[in-house]
């Protein structure tokens, strides 16, 4: 939909895009006044240092419009791309990762998108293309400007297996760009926003503003505090209902592709290897644990290279064999048997014999059962309903024999995992 009255702008402004004075992005932001003025309709949270990017709190599934207008008001095509993010530069370093986890999660019949456009009530666009699961990008006329409608479909705690975590900064990232203008200069602007399900956000900010009464009555009560100077009564004070857009940098950059061409249909597992040989044991039979193939490895990681076991025959015509030797009886023995089932994978449990009541034998046992490299294991978690219990050699001494454990594990920001056993 075009607009036709090319007197004004077609949408107000938006409120003066705030610029912060350090961010935790390499490049710095730019401290020149943005081309275009973007805004989301949505309060700003009232949580907010002087040196940070605004924080907006916002629900998943609910629809929310971002107004865009050229300050230039040119007559012509303007491309705009909006992308979920990963707030902070670490998160972003393994994006690729907590995205492929995010989508393993989703329900197979349907295809998984984190970014949604209402096409109908979107105002002043044209041309859209789903390039990516996290962004869309269309095209508007700057001297009308446009209104879209759109909503984000993951939570920020959608990252992570363990309950009960704060949850990963996002951001909504825009670049906008003249079409056909020399140099493709590319404008980036962000807003910080945290995605709470149902009606999350709007109790969050409650119980932020309700936080923020109370420390204020205790600044009243103080006679040498002059409460309208203190930085306290400004946030309580002004309030508004839209959040403007941080302006990032300006570059000649074109708009770059995503980070990951990730689709339902490209999301397969890498190929598997062949079952590792079970221990040899005279206590516990293995028959009954059926052979089944390793699990796929987490993005960055290699199979790790095994040996099979070999029991020394000899063929019926073997020549220079010795009849008085007799084989050494083996003096390694097993302290501990317990079960395990990866649980994003198995269907039935494999059996593990610790040599010792220690967590780094039992990291050597799991990651050779789901072929992950022991040196990326940096934490050892027992999920027990709500409470998460560090895993130490005492917590391994005291597991019972013929325990049987779910396995799983969780990326952290510096790409090492996080070892998680449900039981």
């Amino acid at each position: 939909m075009l607009y036709t009255d090319d007197s004004r702008t077609q949408f107000p402004p938006s409120p003066n895009p705030f610029v912060p004075s350090s961010s935790s992005d390499s490049r710095p932001f730019s401290s020149f006044h943005p081309r275009f003025d973007v805004s989301l309709e949505a309060p700003t949270a009232i949580a907010l240092q002087d040196d940070d990017v605004p924080l907006t709190y916002i629900n998943r599934g609910q629809y929310y419009i971002i107004t865009l207008n050229d300050r230039q008001e040119f007559d012509g095509d303007i491309e705009t791309t909006v992308i979920l993010a990963f707030h902070d530069q670490q998160h972003r370093r393994v994006a690729t990762s907590f995205w492929k986890f995010w989508l393993g999660q989703q329900p197979t019949t349907s295809s998984p998108r984190a970014i949604d456009i209402d096409q109908e009530h979107s105002q002043g666009t044209y041309g859209i293309a789903l390039r990516s699961f996290d962004r869309i990008s269309f095209n508007w006329r700057g001297k009308n400007g446009a209104r879209v409608f759109l909503r984000f479909n993951c939570l920020s705690t959608d990252f992570s297996r363990i309950k009960g975590v704060k949850g990963i900064p996002l951001r909504i990232h825009v670049e906008s760009r003249v079409v056909d203008e020399p140099g493709n200069k590319v404008e980036k602007c962000i807003c910080r926003v945290r995605i709470f399900r149902d009606k999350g956000a709007q109790r969050k900010l409650k119980d932020e503003r309700k936080h923020v009464e109370k420390q204020i009555e205790k600044l009243q009560a103080e006679d040498h505090v002059d409460i309208e100077s203190h930085p306290l009564w400004k946030l309580y004070t002004t309030e508004s209902t839209v959040t403007p857009f941080s302006l990032l940098y300006t570059s000649t950059a074109g708009i770059p592709e995503a980070i990951m061409p990730i689709t339902r249909e490209s999301f397969q597992p890498p190929p598997r290897m062949p079952p590792l040989p079970p221990p040899p044991s005279g206590e516990v039979s293995v028959s009954m644990i059926s052979p089944i193939p390793d699990p796929p490895l987490p993005p960055g990681f290699s199979y790790m290279a095994t040996q099979p076991l070999h029991t020394p025959t000899h063929p019926p015509a073997a020549l220079d064999i010795d009849p008085t030797y007799v084989p050494r009886s083996r003096s390694s023995t097993a302290v501990l048997n317990i079960f395990i089932r990866y649980a994003q994978h198995d269907t039935h449990y494999r059996a593990i014999y610790l040599q010792r009541f220690t967590v780094g034998d039992l990291v050597d046992k799991i990651c050779q059962k789901i072929n992950i490299n022991p040196a990326s294991i940096t934490a050892v978690i027992r999920l027990k309903g709500h409470i998460n219990i560090a895993v130490d050699d005492q917590v391994v001494e005291a597991m019972r024999e013929e325990q049987s454990i779910d396995v799983d594990y969780d990326i952290n920001p510096d790409g090492s995992l996080t070892l998680l056993l449900s039981y």
